[in-house]
């Protein structure tokens, strides 16, 4: 063999030796992790505090009502059951399409007259009263056309004292039938700062019921009211048509209870019979009892 063959032959052999001594062993460990730390992100959390938003072109827009001033005038006079009303309250309210209300108050003369000068015109609402007894049950409600003068009077009603409701049930009475009669005494005054009518229960105020001899009481009478100002009968109508009925209360005052319908005779359910003879089918109809 030549040199040169057998340094080739030696090569070959020592690569296939290399071969079986690799497959025949053991696979190495891994390599271990790195021991370099990560940087920290370097991205900023934004800054909310300091963002703002561009300003946006347009009017500024208020809920206030202007009233005045104005080339207009509202006036007149504040009058109760006496006449005149003087040191009333009058509220003028200038109210716009949006509900929106610019408020004026003044007071009245000694003759009862008053007046709101140089307003704009525009829609209004105007009210009075007089604490603790003079009020008007509802608002007057008017359009004011500029450079108008308007003459607005006001009527008020008296409040105060005490007052009384009822309720009876059934209504109409039945003849000969109970029914419940319910009282409630209240007392009214009118608020100095808004003018609105409150009712207050009365307790312990005495009742005394009156009416024709056609009622049966059961109950007695007089009768104290109770905590919610209120008091009740049972009644019994003893006969058909109107029969009216009044309180007097310990105070000596008197009140009619109305509405009550006048009594009416029940209704009596009428019974037909059918028999059957040999000359045919007949039917009889019977009342029982009656209308008093």
């Amino acid at each position: 063999m030549s040199r040169s063959r057998a340094a080739v032959l030696a090569a070959w052999l020592l690569a296939g030796a290399g071969l079986t001594v690799c497959a025949a062993g053991t696979v190495g460990a891994l390599p271990a992790p790195p021991t370099t730390t990560p940087a920290p992100p370097t991205t900023a959390a934004p800054d909310l505090q300091s963002a703002f938003l561009a300003p946006v072109g347009g009017d500024t827009t208020s809920t206030s009502v202007i009233i005045g001033p104005g080339p207009s005038t509202l006036q007149g006079t504040v009058t109760g059951p006496g006449g005149p009303v003087p040191a009333a309250i009058v509220d003028v309210e200038r109210v716009t399409d949006t509900g929106a209300v610019g408020d004026f108050e003044t007071s009245t003369r000694a003759d009862g007259t008053w007046a709101a000068p140089d307003v704009l015109g525009g829609r209004y609402r105007v009210r009075a009263w007089r604490a603790p007894d003079l009020a008007a049950p509802q608002a007057l409600t008017l359009f004011l056309a500029g450079g108008e003068t308007r003459q607005v009077p006001i009527q008020l009603q008296q409040y105060g004292g005490n007052q009384v409701a009822s309720s009876l049930a059934p209504n109409p009475p039945l003849v000969d039938r109970p029914a419940n009669l319910v009282v409630q005494v209240t007392s009214t005054s009118v608020g100095q700062a808004d003018g609105v009518v409150r009712a207050v229960p009365v307790p312990g105020m005495s009742v005394q019921l009156e009416g024709s001899g056609a009622w049966d009481l059961s109950g007695g009478n007089p009768a104290v009211t109770d905590s919610s100002g209120q008091v009740g009968w049972q009644l019994v109508c003893r006969q058909a048509g109107a029969q009216p009925l009044q309180v007097v209360l310990a105070d000596g005052s008197s009140f009619g209870l109305a509405p009550i319908s006048p009594c009416v005779n029940p209704t009596v359910p009428s019974t037909t019979t059918t028999t059957a003879g040999s000359g045919g089918t007949s039917s009889t109809t019977s009342t029982t009892g009656g209308h008093r």
